[in-house]
């Protein structure tokens, strides 16, 4: 038995993360049985009842045991059998996201870059598991619900890069907690402006708020950041924001409600400030990509 959703096969842009299926999983096992995968997108999965079963990626010679609150993140690719033979009879319960990063592929491709050739995270204090119990559950409201699974998608990927540390026990294991990882106190400012941007692409940005939210002041901000990249903080708002509703109108999403989560006011700025930017309106955008 299973409850969620499908929304595309295949991801319709390469910026933005967006989650292609996301599901609530209760099976019995077959206890006589083993499958093989090889998937072609990323999946993670988080385990919450499982009895007796186990996993073995292909680039390592031993069984995995399967334990609940221990998540693993799957690369496209990356083979993998699953065990069940050993399995009681007993109900199991499990979570699945198949996604694409988008603009963060390549970090999460480091993660992965091991002896396992994928990544198990440690969840002991159920971090992770209540995100990704979350879209599974906003799934099940299907097509409605997409730009609300992808919003909490983002903060699953901050998680996963950014609130996990390196195991002692083996390379491919990392712990998840409330603390931030070491590697931030290196993050640019630009990636923390963009992490900050897909945290909430419709929270209300501006100079004083993306100051407040980065813990710099007003004018570290604009003079850094313009020097650095070459563009204004707001400027990058509205570069990331565009990113965001090319993803959506490629996906066919109205007009009105891309706007809304965009963060622009209403539909008449979001036309301007597309035309002003890209040359071209929402309806000559739409055209060329059908």
């Amino acid at each position: 038995m299973s409850s969620g959703f499908r929304f595309s096969d295949k991801p319709r842009q390469t910026i933005m993360p967006e989650v292609l299926s996301a599901v609530h999983y209760d099976f019995v096992p077959p206890n006589c049985i083993t499958y093989h995968y090889r998937p072609d997108i990323w999946i993670l999965n988080y385990p919450l009842l499982i009895s007796n079963s186990s996993i073995k990626p292909a680039k390592l010679d031993k069984w995995l045991p399967v334990r609940p609150h221990q998540s693993n993140l799957l690369p496209p690719g990356c083979e993998w059998d699953e065990d069940y033979r050993t399995c009681t009879d007993k109900m199991c319960h499990s979570n699945y996201i198949m996604f694409s990063p988008g603009q963060y592929e390549d970090s999460l491709l480091k993660l992965c870059a091991n002896s396992a050739g994928f990544c198990q995270f440690e969840d002991n204090e159920n971090i992770l598991g209540a995100r990704v119990h979350e879209i599974a559950d906003l799934a099940t409201g299907g097509e409605a619900r997409f730009l609300a699974v992808n919003g909490v998608l983002n903060l699953i990927i901050d998680l996963l890069l950014n609130f996990s540390a390196a195991s002692d026990k083996a390379d491919y294991r990392r712990t998840i907690s409330g603390n931030r990882s070491p590697e931030l106190k290196n993050m640019s400012l630009a990636e923390s402006l963009t992490r900050l941007f897909n945290e909430n692409p419709a929270a209300p940005f501006s100079i004083d708020y993306l100051a407040a939210r980065l813990h710099v002041s007003r004018s570290t901000l604009s003079h850094r950041y313009s020097e650095t990249y070459g563009e204004t903080p707001m400027a990058a708002i509205t570069r990331l924001r565009l990113n965001l509703c090319r993803g959506l109108l490629e996906r066919g999403v109205p007009v009105k409600e891309i706007a809304g989560a965009c963060g622009f006011c209403d539909e008449f700025h979001l036309m301007k400030t597309f035309r002003r930017v890209t040359g071209r309106t929402i309806g000559e955008y739409r055209r060329n990509i059908r």
